[in-house]
């Protein structure tokens, strides 16, 4: 195992070099690429280029939509039985070109206390279309 895997300083690595030491049999998850490009000043709308040059894929998006290979399916966020009203309105009103930007749904998730999966798998409830990403996944 690489000794810098799990720290959150290496000095004078470039961010491909930081990706790559700190991701797992090729995967980053979402919440340690947003991480990473804090610590870094990177914008994380990059981090989508940055952890391909790196050779290494994004996983474990925080809303449940992809990456979850590893655990025998793409997403997690399923459907749910009902969608409250409120998540419901909040989702609508945040679309944007008849998507919810992911920043949205994050915020609905953080005003509402509620899990992000959630949000994730109301709007897939809902056929509604999360993008784009905040790291430039799509």
């Amino acid at each position: 195992m690489n000794p810098w895997h799990n720290t959150r300083e290496v000095i004078g690595m470039s961010l491909q070099e930081t990706i790559a030491c700190r991701a797992t049999n090729d995967e980053l998850p979402c919440a340690l690429a947003l991480e990473i490009a804090q610590e870094a000043g990177a914008a994380p709308a990059s981090m989508s280029e940055a952890v391909s040059a790196a050779g290494v894929r994004i996983s474990q998006c925080q809303l449940g939509l992809f990456g979850y290979q590893a655990f025998g399916t793409k997403r997690i966020a399923g459907r749910l039985d009902t969608v409250p009203k409120p998540l419901l309105d909040a989702l609508q009103a945040a679309k944007v070109k008849g998507a919810v930007p992911c920043a949205a749904a994050w915020k609905i998730a953080d005003d509402a206390r509620i899990p992000r999966l959630l949000v994730g798998a109301a709007a897939n409830t809902l056929d509604i279309r999360i993008a784009p990403c905040q790291l430039g996944c799509f």
